[in-house]
C-alpha cells in the first residue's frame, strides 16, 4: 500500500506521465512500474491519458493520469456571513455546489446542521473519500477547534472536527481559511516553491505558510498567523482609531483589516462594507487608494519580519481587497517598499511579492468579491483532505477495492 500510495501522491497534481516517466521519478524498475500502473488502471485510480509527446522518435508512449472523479471530497466553507459546501473531485474541481449565508451572531450548531444537510446532498456517502473544513478564525490544529475568534464570537472553543466527525467514517480536517488558501496557492504554483506565504486581507487579516511542500501549524495552530500581532503605531497618522475588534490595540487588522478601512472610509459597518471598500479602489477613489496604502504600509512592516525570519521564496497577497493590476498597486506598492526596507536585505532581494493568480482567474471568470480566496482555500482543503487518507492505509485500501 505504501507504493500506491507514493503513486497517488505523485499523480495527485494531474499531469498526465508515462509509465517509463513513473519508474524514473519513483525510483522503481521498468517492470515494477507497469505492474503498479495496471494495477492502479484496475482499482479506477488512473484513466488513460493518450500519447503524450516526450521528444523521442517512434511512436508516442501512452500515458496515464489520476481518475479524478473516482472519489469526492466534501469541502465546507464557513465564512464570516456565507457557508459554501461542494462536493469535488480527487483534484479539487467542483462538480456541485450550495452557499447559504448565516449570521454570526448566532450559534454554530444549526449553522453546521444545515451545512451538513446540503453535503449530504451533494454526494453519495460511499463516493466520499474525505472532509475538509475551513473557517475565518483560529484553530487549534490538529484537534480542529475553534480559539479565540474575534469575529465568530460564538464559536469560541466549538467542538468544530469532532461536530463533523461524528457525522461520518472518512476522515475530517478542519483549517484556518488562510491557512487552506496557502496550501491552495503553493499547489497551483507550477513550478513548485519551497516556502510561500500567503496573507488573506478581507474583512479580517488571515495569514498562513507552507515550508517544503507542508502547512507550518506551529504546536497548536498559531504558526505564521499575524492579523492580530502588534504594528509598529507610528506608522499610522496621529488620531487613527487603533482599537482592534479582538479587544486589543495596535493590532495589524486594527488598521489593514477591511472592515478597518471601511471604518476609516466612513462606511457603516455591515456585510457590505468590505465591499464597498474594494468598489472604491476599482473606482481609483484617492481617499480609499490612501487607505489601502497605509494598509499596505502597516502590513508590509508586518510582513518585513515574516520575511526575515522565513526567507520564503514568495509572498502571496489574495482575498477580496488583493486587486489585480493597476487598481491593487496602492496597497502593494507599500507592501513591498516596506519589506525592502525592513527585511534582512538578503531575505528582501530573494522573495518574489505577488497578488493571487487565482484571484486574478476567479475575477476573470466573474466569481463574485465576497467568493474571492475561496477557490485557493478549497484546493488546499481538498489536498488535506487526502492527505489525510494517504495515512490511513485500511481506510485508502477500502476506498480503492477494484471495481
Amino acid at each position: 500500500m505504501s507504493l500506491i500510495v507514493r503513486a497517488l501522491r505523485y499523480f495527485a497534481d494531474g499531469s498526465a506521465r508515462t509509465t517509463e516517466r513513473l519508474a524514473a521519478d519513483l525510483g522503481l524498475p521498468e517492470k515494477q512500474a507497469r505492474v503498479l500502473r495496471t494495477d492502479l488502471v484496475a482499482r479506477r485510480v488512473l484513466t488513460d491519458a493518450g500519447s503524450l509527446d516526450v521528444g523521442k522518435r517512434g511512436p508516442k508512449p501512452q500515458a496515464f493520469r489520476l481518475h479524478a472523479a473516482r472519489g469526492t471530497v466534501i469541502v465546507i466553507q464557513i465564512g464570516l456571513s456565507q457557508v459554501t459546501v461542494a462536493a469535488c473531485d480527487l483534484l479539487g474541481r467542483v462538480h456541485s455546489v450550495s452557499h447559504e449565508p448565516h449570521d454570526r451572531d448566532h450559534g454554530p450548531d444549526d449553522v453546521i446542521a444545515s451545512a451538513w444537510q446540503r453535503a449530504s446532498a451533494l454526494a453519495p456517502r460511499h463516493q466520499v473519500w474525505g472532509v475538509g473544513v475551513c473557517i475565518a478564525a483560529p484553530v487549534r490544529y490538529p484537534e480542529g477547534r475553534v480559539a479565540r475568534p474575534p469575529i465568530l464570537r460564538h464559536w469560541d472553543m466549538y467542538d468544530l472536527r469532532g461536530v463533523i466527525a461524528r457525522r461520518t467514517a472518512q476522515p475530517v480536517v478542519v483549517l484556518n481559511d488562510a491557512r487552506a488558501a496557502a496550501y491552495g496557492e503553493y499547489l497551483a504554483c507550477t513550478s513548485r516553491p519551497q516556502s510561500l506565504v500567503y496573507v488573506k486581507i478581507g474583512t479580517g487579516i488571515g495569514a498562513g505558510t507552507v515550508l517544503n511542500g507542508r502547512i507550518l501549524h506551529g504546536v497548536s495552530g498559531a504558526a505564521g498567523d499575524l492579523g492580530h500581532t502588534a504594528t509598529d503605531r507610528s506608522i499610522a497618522p496621529e488620531g487613527t482609531d487603533d482599537g482592534c475588534r479582538c479587544g486589543r490595540r495596535g493590532c495589524v487588522a486594527a488598521y489593514a483589516a477591511g472592515w478597518a478601512m471601511a471604518r476609516d472610509l466612513g462606511f457603516p459597518d455591515g456585510p457590505g462594507s468590505v465591499t464597498r471598500v474594494r468598489d472604491a479602489l476599482l473606482a481609483s477613489d484617492p481617499r480609499a487608494q490612501a487607505v489601502a496604502a497605509r494598509a499596505g504600509d502597516v502590513l508590509g512592516t508586518a510582513l518585513a519580519h515574516t520575511v526575515s525570519m522565513l526567507n520564503p521564496d514568495e509572498v502571496v497577497l489574495g482575498g477580496q481587497l488583493a486587486l489585480p493590476g493597476p487598481e491593487g498597486q496602492p496597497l502593494l506598492s507599500r507592501v513591498r517598499h516596506q519589506i525592502t526596507q525592513r527585511a534582512l536585505p538578503l531575505a528582501a532581494e530573494a522573495v518574489h511579492l505577488r497578488v493571487s493568480d487565482l484571484a486574478e482567474t476567479a475575477v476573470g471568470r466573474g466569481i463574485p468579491a465576497s467568493a474571492l480566496g475561496g477557490e485557493a482555500s478549497r484546493r488546499g482543503l481538498v489536498a488535506a483532505a487526502l492527505d489525510e487518507v494517504f495515512n490511513k492505509p485500511d481506510l485508502l485500501a477500502r476506498l480503492l477495492q477494484p471495481a
